[in-house]
């Protein structure tokens, strides 16, 4: 069996599920008798310089690139140094059209060039990447955050007030319930005036408006843009 030696390349968002599709294709490698290795790529740009620094870069180079697949995890969370871009270049180098790369990152290709401090050196390094490369774009928020998100979404609308209702005035905290259900009664009002029931729509219309023009309920406990929706709705 002929393997194309073809790369993939997730992008999205923290939390998104890129890590979790990376293992799950080692996995599968692993399934096939393919040899893997993954790496975190802040770990990768750290062991890279000091190997450099210990006349051991090409023995790790090396090491890396015995592997069928490469995954990279999380390129662009860290910044590079131009040392630890240069070598990264290098190893994408060696592996170009003879092994295959999964790397994950947050960071859309436009940036790269910003992430790696370097244009050119990137436009070069995505050039390799890119040539037999499947690019998978993970749209969403994070896995980790949305029940939380939804919790508290919850917790606020249970323990929302009326904003008229916190000055402990039951009046006011009658008016502020009265204000949220205003778009409710609105629908009850035209409803009945729809289907001809023009009885109880004068009725309610009259009520309302007796209660709007009452100075003292203008005056001291209606926000004055809930003032002018009973003018479009009821007129002046």
């Amino acid at each position: 069996m002929t393997y194309r030696h073809e790369n993939i390349l997730f992008i999205g968002s923290p939390g998104v599920g890129k890590t979790h599709l990376s293992i799950v294709l080692r996995l599968g490698c692993i399934k096939n008798e393919k040899s893997t290795y993954f790496i975190h790529c802040s770990e990768l740009i750290e062991q890279l310089p000091k190997a450099a620094k210990d006349n051991k870069l090409e023995g790790k180079l090396r090491f890396l690139n015995r592997y069928a697949v490469l995954i990279i995890d999380e390129v662009g969370f860290i910044p590079f140094s131009p040392e630890a871009a240069n070598y990264l270049f290098q190893l994408i180098s060696r592996r170009y059209e003879k092994k295959s790369l999964i790397i994950t990152t947050n960071k859309p290709i436009s940036q790269w060039g910003e992430m790696f401090g370097d244009p050119a050196l990137a436009n070069a390094l995505l050039d390799r990447l890119l040539h037999h490369s499947k690019v998978i774009k993970i749209p969403g928020r994070s896995y980790r955050t949305k029940d939380l998100v939804s919790e508290l979404e919850e917790r606020r609308r249970e323990n929302y007030t009326p904003p008229t209702a916190r000055n402990g005035n039951f009046l006011t905290a009658i008016i502020g319930t009265f204000y949220l259900a205003f778009n409710s009664i609105q629908f009850v009002a035209n409803f009945l005036h729809r289907f001809g029931i023009d009885r109880q729509y004068i009725r309610i219309r009259k009520q309302m408006s007796e209660l709007f023009d009452n100075p003292v309920f203008r005056s001291k406990c209606i926000p004055h843009d809930f003032f002018h929706c009973r003018v479009l709705f009821f007129g002046k």
